[in-house]
Formats: C-alpha cells, sequence, structure tokens
C-alpha cells in the first residue's frame, strides 16, 4: 500500500482519489476544500458543470472522456443526491463538419440536427443526452464519499510541491489546475490562464445550449429551475473580479 498525497481538492484531484482509495493511503492537500463557503479562488465551485467531448483530443484522452462519462451518467440514477442528472445537448458548430467530431455517435441518443434545426450561421448541428450537475453539491458530495472510503483531507497552502514532504508520501499527485504556472518549484511557463465570467438565472429552460465559432455561448440548465450563461474566454487574464460591462454587453446579450 503506497502513500498517496493529492496537491488540489477540485474535481480532478477528488477523482483521482476515488480510483485510489481502495488500495492505498491516500490524502488530499489544498488551501480550499470543499464544502468552504463561495471563493474565486478556485474554479470547481463555479463549473458549468457539464459533459462535453473536448476538440482536439487523442485516442486515449478519448477513452478517458467517454470513461468519465459512463460512470457520470450511472451515477445520474444510483445517487441522485450527488446533484448529477441527465439532460439534452444541443450541441453547434459555426465552422465544423461532423467528421471532425470524435464524439460522433457515442453518446446516447446521438443525432445530427436538420437545417431547419439550425440557428443562422451555424454550419453543424447536433443532440444528444450528456450529465449536468450542481458543484456546490456535487463537491461536498464526493469530499463525503471519499471521506467514508478513507480519504483524508487536510487544508495547507502552498507555495511549492516540496512542501508536502513533511506530509509524509510516497507520491504526489499535482493536480492543482493552473498552480503549475505559480508553484516555486515548477514555475510552468507552457500553462496557459484562461477566465471565464457566467450569470447565474432563474429559468425554466430544460436543455443546454452550446455554440462554438464566432461566438462562444451557452445556456446550462441545472434542471433545478435555474441556469447558467455564458461563455467568456479571456486569454491571460485573472483578475477575480466581476466585470459588469462583460456581463451585460456579453453575456446577456448573446443568451437573451
Amino acid at each position: 500500500m503506497a502513500r498517496i498525497t493529492i496537491v488540489g481538492a477540485g474535481i480532478t484531484g477528488m477523482a483521482i482519489a476515488s480510483l485510489l482509495s481502495r488500495n492505498h493511503e491516500v490524502t488530499i492537500v489544498a488551501k480550499n476544500l470543499p464544502g468552504d463557503e463561495l471563493s474565486r479562488e478556485w474554479a470547481s465551485p463555479w463549473a458549468g458543470a457539464v459533459f462535453l467531448g473536448l476538440d482536439g483530443s487523442k485516442p486515449n484522452e478519448q477513452k478517458m472522456q467517454l470513461d468519465s462519462f459512463a460512470v457520470l451518467w450511472s451515477l445520474a440514477v444510483s445517487n441522485p443526491e450527488s446533484s448529477i442528472k441527465r439532460i439534452e445537448m444541443n450541441d453547434f458548430h459555426d465552422d465544423k463538419t461532423i467528421d471532425q467530431i470524435w464524439y460522433n455517435g457515442k453518446l446516447p441518443e446521438f443525432r445530427i440536427l436538420k437545417d431547419s434545426e439550425l440557428p443562422k450561421g451555424v454550419k453543424l448541428g447536433m443532440s444528444y443526452k450528456t450529465v449536468v450537475m450542481t458543484p456546490k453539491i456535487f463537491l461536498p458530495w464526493l469530499r463525503n464519499r471519499l471521506e467514508s472510503s478513507g480519504v483524508r483531507f487536510k487544508r495547507i497552502n502552498l507555495s511549492s510541491l516540496a512542501e508536502v514532504k513533511s506530509q509524509g508520501h510516497d507520491i504526489v499527485v499535482n493536480a492543482t489546475g493552473f498552480g503549475p504556472k505559480f508553484l516555486e518549484d515548477i514555475q510552468d511557463q507552457d500553462v496557459q490562464l484562461v477566465r471565464g465570467q457566467t450569470v447565474h438565472v432563474k429559468s425554466n429552460f430544460n436543455k443546454i445550449f452550446m455554440r462554438h465559432g464566432r461566438d462562444y455561448t451557452y445556456a446550462i440548465s441545472r434542471l433545478d429551475g435555474t441556469c447558467i450563461l455564458g461563455g467568456i474566454k479571456q486569454y491571460e487574464q485573472t483578475e477575480p473580479e466581476v466585470d459588469m460591462e462583460l456581463q451585460q454587453d456579453v453575456n446577456l446579450s448573446n443568451c437573451k
């Protein structure tokens, strides 16, 4: 049995712990932990959050995504208290053809939309079933599940991975998101930061609308009477404060 320390308590870190905890002694360390008051210091509590196949994925990455989707798809039925729900996705692309979509036919109820079903300017539209979750419910739920299996959580504010040496471990897993760019003993300048901004609104909309291309736009229903509107991608920006002009002119206008 190995002693494994996972640095980072977001969805990625906890997902890794869920695969390791049966056979190893696992500890998750982080400054921010699931169940804390909402903080803009980490991204996981603010995620959409929905399964969407990532463009440009290699075959091994595609398999990992589909394996993860299968687990989430099952949890939506077996553990509804997790907040995971099955939902219809309308996935639109301005500049792609179906042969460029690696998840073509690999998700439930997948179909290519007819031209009459496409918004103006859209080249390709697909409909399929995916999953959505509410992070403020899912993160504490997953933490409780992990703790019941023996995973320990420790609140530690690290400036380098070397600082976890005092915890005693055989393996350290770096699950710090954009942390590698700033950790003193890594400082990976190839890590690209992307700032997002969303709007959480009351809505009876019961699907997911996602458009890629000239305007990156989405409306993600959480099937609880609310919807997440976006989207914004601002590269190499880290400003945590809400840009009210951006919220009004871009998020709400594009999703209207």
